[in-house]
């Protein structure tokens, strides 16, 4: 679990504005983010009159190397979030977190993304990013059995994670991965991390949203390479994977913002990377009690 610092967001808020504020910006999409952000995750519902912050005057508040790491991932969306985009933009967010010493892989994707150079983005982000822990149960084991083995949680008793797992599949008319393929044996991790967290497969704001949670469950340490990919796909319209139709503009549609900052700020509750379990081991047990164990909160009204 990760305190959050209400006092601090007037800095770390105002110095997005700042480097937002390049090329006629902000755009009004950044400044929903920013104020999604005020509200969502630092809890203020009272309006604040941000001022724009050079990063070397952040580094006096925000002081720890994770809490500069994730200004620097939020950054990095903003960036993500520029249409059309800026390369005024791109310099500057890779200026401020040089001045933090802050060496993020995903700043090199955003500006691939920035160049619209689709093969180097792919590239560098496979190169870069973190693979989805794979089920403990699953591994080393014939496809047969691994197969049977998920095909088994539809018996579950009702409530539990197993078979929530199952009537997830079942409610949005879903196949089981194919655990014969690399792709699909990860997906089951994600998919159990659906079903913990309450967000909806094949929505862009509620991928991007579960994304967002698990990095800020983890402190920014893990999975950002998950959200820059989700703001890729479905923010930048720039990056290609299962098939799956890129969009733009996702944070930019009515109450994104409040999603995502929600999102953020359920993370910082967890007590546990709730993507990392061992789920099928946990399979038996109630949903509602795991969800309180790992301290994921409800979603915001």
């Amino acid at each position: 679990m990760r305190e959050i610092h209400p006092d601090l967001a007037p800095y770390w808020l105002g110095g997005l504005l700042q480097v937002a504020s390049v090329d006629g910006g902000p755009t009004d999409e950044q400044l929903r983010i920013i104020q999604g952000l005020l509200r969502g995750h630092f809890g203020i519902d009272t309006a604040i009159d941000l001022q724009p912050l050079a990063a070397d005057e952040i580094g006096k508040y925000i002081t720890d190397a994770c809490s500069r790491y994730r200004w620097v991932q939020a950054m990095i969306v903003l960036e993500l979030a520029r249409h059309p985009a800026s390369e005024q933009l791109v310099t500057a967010v890779e200026s401020a977190a040089a001045i933090l010493g802050i060496d993020e892989p995903m700043l090199l994707v955003a500006r691939r993304a920035a160049e619209h150079d689709l093969a180097l983005l792919m590239a560098d982000w496979k190169r870069f990013a973190r693979a989805t822990p794979v089920q403990p149960a699953l591994r080393g084991r014939p496809d047969a059995e691994n197969a049977a083995r998920l095909a088994s949680l539809r018996d579950g008793a009702p409530g539990t994670l197993g078979r929530a797992f199952a009537d997830f599949y079942t409610r949005w008319g879903l196949e089981y991965p194919d655990v014969a393929e690399p792709m699909g044996v990860n997906l089951i991790s994600l998919d159990f991390s659906h079903v913990l967290s309450g967000y909806n497969p094949n929505e862009a704001i509620e991928e991007v949203a579960l994304s967002a949670m698990i990095v800020s469950a983890t402190n920014g340490e893990s999975h950002f390479s998950a959200l820059t990919a989700s703001m890729a796909l479905y923010e930048a319209g720039s990056f290609g994977v299962l098939d799956i139709t890129p969009t733009k503009g996702v944070l930019s549609r009515q109450g994104s913002p409040e999603i995502f900052a929600d999102a953020m700020r359920r993370g910082a509750s967890c007590t546990a990377d709730f993507v990392a379990l061992d789920h099928l081991a946990l399979a038996d047990e109630p949903l509602d009690v795991l969800r309180s164990d790992l301290g994921i909160a409800p979603r915001a009204a």
